[in-house]
């Protein structure tokens, strides 16, 4: 059975896998959502704040299009937007109870198939794929097309 140590270290090397150049070829509907809940549910543990101008960095796409995103999870109930106490120009976002229940049950969902997969594939074959597809992922580069 795998344990709470192996899924997290699992997932870690997940991370390094995955990039937010990833949600450029993810559906539209819902390209970024993921990656906002996440960042939101980190800086709610932390204490901290996260900004719109703060997603769209890190996702890679554009305020406005983080601003269509930010209003379905808003209509949803699942985060809130306010104004900034120290410039009123920028958008603080924020998960409601609602939204952090969410995004805990997708971690455990996410925890529970990397479980699965430690138990059918093994630890070490997971392991070697992760940092393989890293190795990988980091090498690429996308081709441009000279016009």
């Amino acid at each position: 059975m795998a344990t709470e140590e192996q899924v997290t270290e699992m997932i870690r090397l997940a991370e390094r896998v995955h990039s937010s150049e990833a949600f450029r070829c993810m559906d539209e509907a819902n390209a970024g959502i993921g990656g906002t809940m996440r960042m939101l549910a980190e800086a709610r543990k932390s204490g901290t704040v996260v900004t719109a101008g703060a997603i769209a960095e890190k996702l890679g796409v554009s305020t406005p299009r983080v601003a269509a995103l930010l209003k379905r999870l808003e209509s949803k109930g699942l985060i809130a937007r306010r104004r900034s106490a120290v410039d009123a120009r920028v958008t603080e976002v924020v998960l409601t109870k609602e939204g952090a229940a969410r995004v805990e049950t997708f971690r455990s969902e996410v925890r529970a198939q990397v479980a699965m997969l430690i138990d059918e594939l093994g630890e070490e074959r997971l392991r070697e794929f992760f940092i393989t597809a890293s190795e990988i992922r980091a090498r690429l580069r996308p081709p441009t097309m000279q016009i």
